[in-house]
C-alpha cells in the first residue's frame, strides 16, 4: 500500500513539474517578443493592399569564355629559366592617401549625422549606422562615407 501511493505520488510529481516547464517556456516565448517583431495585423474586415510587382532586370550578358579558349591555338610553356620573384615590400602598392579633411573627431561617443560612419583606430574597423555593434561602438574618428574609411586603411565590421 505504501508503495502505491509512493508511485502514485512520483508520476503526479513529475507530470505537474513536466506541465510546469511547459508553462514557464510557453510564457517566456511569448514575453521575449518584441513589437517590432510582431507581425502587424489588420483589422477585422480589413483588406490588405495589392502588391504591386517590380520590374524585372535583364542579366548581363556573359561572354563564353570557354568557346572562345577552345579556338585560340594552345601555349607551349616556355623552358627558360624564370626570373626570381621580386620582394613583396618592393611590388606592394601604397594606397591611394585620403584627403585631409576626411574625418573628424567625434562628440563622446556620438558621430555628426554629417559624418556618420564610425572608426575604431584599435581594431582597424568601421561600422555604419543600423550595424550590430554600432551603437556600442566608441569611434576614433567620424567619416562621411565607407569609401572614405576604407581609403583610410579601415575595414568593414562583420556585423
Amino acid at each position: 500500500m505504501v508503495r502505491r501511493s509512493f508511485r502514485i505520488g512520483l508520476r503526479m510529481g513529475l507530470l505537474a513539474g513536466l506541465v510546469a516547464a511547459v508553462v514557464k517556456t510557453v510564457q517566456s516565448r511569448r514575453s521575449s517578443g518584441t513589437p517590432e517583431q510582431a507581425p502587424d495585423t489588420a483589422p477585422a474586415g480589413a483588406e490588405w493592399p495589392p502588391v504591386q510587382a517590380q520590374p524585372v532586370q535583364a542579366e548581363p550578358e556573359v561572354p563564353d569564355v570557354q568557346a572562345e579558349a577552345d579556338t585560340q591555338p594552345a601555349v607551349r610553356k616556355s623552358t627558360a629559366k624564370k626570373a626570381p620573384p621580386a620582394k613583396k615590400a618592393a611590388t606592394r602598392t601604397r594606397k591611394a592617401a585620403a584627403p585631409a579633411a576626411a574625418w573628424i573627431e567625434p562628440t563622446g561617443s556620438v558621430c555628426p549625422p554629417s559624418h556618420p560612419v564610425k572608426a575604431k583606430l584599435r581594431s582597424r574597423l568601421y561600422h555604419l549606422p543600423g550595424m550590430f555593434a554600432y551603437a556600442r561602438t566608441a569611434p576614433d574618428r567620424c567619416y562621411g562615407t565607407p569609401e572614405q574609411a576604407e581609403a583610410d586603411g579601415f575595414t568593414r565590421g562583420k556585423r
